[in-house]
């Protein structure tokens, strides 16, 4: 080779090398912005990388990895978890065994995170793993225990709570040895109500408040907020305790280190210090003292969230009657309350419509899936021998069943979330409600002491009702304490009409969870129908006994029977047929009603699916 032809075939290698490094740059260049931006030009973004991607050969895995994390950003805003899912997936498998890029490590967090609030808790935690195990010899103190506090979250979320405890002590090792003492902090104080709430150490978890305050927090910004924080558990610790004076000395502690709120939330948390010192009050009678913390409350309702909201009008419900304050104001605050739970109720339902919505979306394009897969099918059976005619004929038909099955199991959730709804709607009986209410208000009358217990009684049943139905499982002890309440109050309505008898047979009550609201309209039934124009005095008897992986619910009543009470042609209970057809879906078995064979009344039996808290 001659000078010249080196020197030509020298001079395109250095344009080539040139033009390659210009382009990586242009990539580089295009991934700041897009990290700049949060407009909608992300995607027209994506689409120039994707060129420049076409145009070169040998690019840097640091380079795909991000462009990958780019794109899974995207997919995640737009809701299409599936590209999502893939995108930041083959993001993470760009990255070594050891992980020591701040920037790869946020790509696993990410992918974590995006898996954990869509509910997939297994691949969130083994993402979690694959970060440890990539770190877990640098000394990452932060990023370590960050890892232990999501996987103790997620533990959480399960109600795994041997194991979110067991976490969740790793993230407090990791957060001491990284000096962060404002999460130390909180990682102790929610270790403490783990163990007093859930796993009913109470001495652990008083232990746990006491070795906070031996924590030097000098030169913490937020020193007061976590005094703060620390006191507050103390106090409600102690109030669940029954210990009422020394929960007010610690929430007046607490109230010490938050007297100036510099943001909203230092206002929430003051806010939620005089609702506590309020409550508190009530049960030392410190009547003058509650009125006063109630007031401050009342100052700081634009910060309210709607649990604190519910929380204070019923500490100032309860001050109203226990001052026997005017019946215009305990009816304001009756009111008030009546109103915040609706308001609670109609959101509940707005989010149960949008999952709706969502379901019915995705049915459809599951459909128009079918239908291409059907159509590609069809033609690919016109064109091949009969042998792979055959073959694919098989194929097709295994794929239409994998398909009809999604379909099917969409339709199913669909109808599940419906009727959560409807059953929602039936839960608490507007009726029954003011006819409570009048009846207390003639009672204050007659008897205000008697009035003020079965007030507090109703102001219990709302709360509880309200908690209950924000979750699909609740505690058979709950449960069973709303049962009771209502009948307490159905026997205010109807004086000397019944009695009732609840038997849980050696359950472990206070261990055991199953769905809110199921045996109250059979109860109500009894009530309503079967104890009407009866001479003699009604008894329910309820029975609550596991029986092969069930609760076995068995409701008696010795009222006028099937025949009288369904006399009415036409009449059938919304409610009843709603939770027949929930339970039939749940345990495949049906609710069975008749008559009593030799006694009079009607018995109710259905199994209750359950679970462990």
């Amino acid at each position: 080779m001659n000078f010249k032809s080196f020197s030509f075939l020298l001079i395109l290698i250095l344009v080539f090398s040139c033009k390659k490094h210009n382009d990586i740059n242009e990539l580089i260049k295009i991934h700041k912005k897009i990290n700049q931006t949060k407009s909608d030009s992300t995607l027209i973004y994506l689409n120039q990388t994707k060129q420049l991607f076409s145009k070169i050969n040998n690019i840097p895995d640091t380079i795909k990895a991000e462009n990958n994390f780019l794109y899974g950003n995207y997919y995640n805003k737009t809701k299409n978890n599936k590209l999502a899912y893939k995108h930041y997936n083959q993001a993470i498998n760009l990255s070594k065994k050891t992980i020591f890029s701040e920037r790869e490590k946020t790509y696993y967090n990410t992918l974590a995170y995006v898996y954990k609030i869509n509910g997939d808790y297994l691949n969130s935690i083994s993402v979690l793993d694959k970060l440890e195990k990539g770190i877990l010899n640098q000394k990452d103190y932060s990023n370590l225990a960050e890892i232990n506090n999501q996987k103790q979250s997620i533990y959480k979320l399960l109600k795994n709570y041997k194991k979110a405890i067991a976490f969740n002590k790793k993230s407090v090792k990791y957060f001491a040895l990284a000096k962060d003492t404002s999460r130390l902090v909180n990682s102790l104080i929610l270790q403490a109500n783990l163990n007093y709430y859930n796993s009913k150490n109470k001495t652990e978890a008083y232990r746990l408040l006491d070795s906070i305050l031996t924590i030097d927090l000098k030169f913490n910004k937020f020193q007061n907020i976590l005094i703060n924080q620390t006191y507050q558990s103390y106090g409600i610790f102690k109030y669940y305790d029954g210990n009422y004076k020394n929960s007010y000395q610690n929430y007046y502690k607490a109230l010490a280190y938050l007297k100036t709120p510099k943001t909203n939330a230092d206002s929430i948390g003051l806010a939620n210090s005089y609702a506590n010192i309020s409550e508190v009050c009530l049960e030392l009678k410190k009547y003058k003292l509650a009125k006063k913390y109630n007031d401050s409350v009342d100052d700081l309702t634009v910060v309210l969230n709607a649990n604190l909201k519910n929380f204070h009008l019923q500490n100032k419900l309860r001050l109203s009657y226990e001052t026997k304050s005017n019946f215009k104001e305990v009816s304001n605050n009756l009111s008030k309350l009546n109103q915040l739970m609706n308001k609670n109720y109609e959101t509940r339902i707005t989010n149960e419509l949008t999952a709706l919505k969502e379901a019915n979306k995705k049915e459809k394009e599951l459909l128009v899936t079918n239908q291409q897969v059907s159509l590609n099918n069809a033609n690919l059976k016109r064109k091949q021998i009969l042998l792979f005619s055959f073959l694919g004929l098989l194929l097709l038909s295994g794929l239409i069943a994998f398909l009809f099955y999604r379909q099917k199991k969409l339709k199913q959730e669909k109808e599940e979330i419906f009727m959560q709804q409807r059953l929602f709607r039936a839960q608490m009986n507007p009726h029954f409600t003011s006819n409570i209410l009048f009846t207390i208000q003639d009672l204050i009358l007659e008897n205000k002491e008697k009035a003020n217990k079965y007030l507090i009684k109703f102001s219990r049943l709302l709360r509880l009702n309200l908690e209950n139905s924000m979750q699909n499982y609740t505690l058979i002890e709950k449960e069973i304490e709303v049962l009771s309440k209502y009948l307490d109050l159905q026997q205010l309505r109807f004086p000397d009409k019944f009695d009732y008898q609840i038997n849980t047979n050696d359950l472990e009550i206070d261990l055991l969870s199953i769905p809110p609201m199921l045996m109250q309209p059979f109860v109500e039934n009894a009530i309503e129908h079967g104890f009407k124009n009866i001479d003699y005095k009604g008894l329910i008897t309820i029975n609550l006994s596991e029986k092969e992986n069930v609760i076995f619910c068995k409701i008696t009543d010795n009222g006028l029977g099937l025949q009288t009470t369904n006399s009415k042609k036409g009449h059938v209970s919304a409610s009843t047929l709603l939770i027949k057809k929930l339970l039939k879906n749940m345990t495949n078995q049906e609710v069975t009603i008749q008559n009593n064979d030799s006694e009079k009344g009607t018995s109710v039996w259905f199994n209750i699916p359950f679970k462990d808290s």
